[in-house]
C-alpha cells in the first residue's frame, strides 16, 4: 500500500511540473 501511494505521489508531482512547466513556458514566450 505504501508503493502504491507513493507510486501515486510521483506521478501526481511530475505530472504537476509538467504542467507548471508547460505554462512558465507560455508564459515567458
Amino acid at each position: 500500500m505504501a508503493y502504491q501511494n507513493n507510486s501515486f505521489f510521483m506521478q501526481f508531482f511530475a505530472v504537476s511540473l509538467v504542467v507548471l512547466s508547460h505554462s512558465g513556458r507560455s508564459l515567458i514566450m
